[in-house]
């Protein structure tokens, strides 16, 4: 029997609008010690632009891939955080979108992030995860361990997509 690893994965996603693109992006410590000393150098970061609809999708993508990039034994255990309270929220409401095939109780239309929900549902049925929502954007005296962590995740997204952003206007 393997010996079981807790991952501390972060995830993140910066949306803009008008161009229907974001950054998503996810930071995951292999280890408690580095996870709750903030110790960048021993995380791995991943962030990359993607063509998206909506900012849910988005922030749904950068919380799957994070997964399935580090989820290679389903004994290990994934402590996952994100300040996406749809994504915090989306397993109390399984039951119901499931009940309903993820179409609209009002239009009967399929739901847009329809896909996105039955994977996110699918993952959770073989992976051992926690899910901890963290409060986005707090006071510098106000932030704990975890919020240092997500907040260079927040940073290094915001400036991935202005980076991408600027250098299409310089094209």
């Amino acid at each position: 029997m393997s010996k079981v690893v807790t991952h501390y994965i972060y995830t993140d996603a910066s949306f803009a609008h008008q161009q229907k693109t974001a950054c998503i992006g996810f930071l995951v410590f292999r280890d408690q010690k580095s996870h709750a000393a903030n110790i960048f150098a021993n995380a791995t970061l991943h962030t990359s632009i993607i063509s998206e609809k909506n900012n849910i999708r988005a922030e749904l993508r950068s919380f799957i891939l994070a997964v399935n990039s580090v989820n290679s034994d389903p004994e290990n255990k994934l402590t996952v955080y994100t300040d996406c309270q749809a994504i915090s929220a989306l397993l109390s409401r399984r039951e119901k979108l499931q009940n309903a095939d993820f179409k609209s109780l009002g239009s009967g239309k399929m739901l847009s992030n329809a896909d996105l929900y039955q994977e996110f549902f699918a993952l959770n049925d073989s992976v051992n995860w926690q899910i901890i929502w963290l409060k986005g954007h707090k006071a510098q005296g106000d932030r704990t361990c975890d919020d240092k962590n997500f907040r260079y995740l927040d940073q290094c997204v915001r400036k991935s997509l202005r980076t991408y952003l600027k250098n299409l206007k310089d094209i």
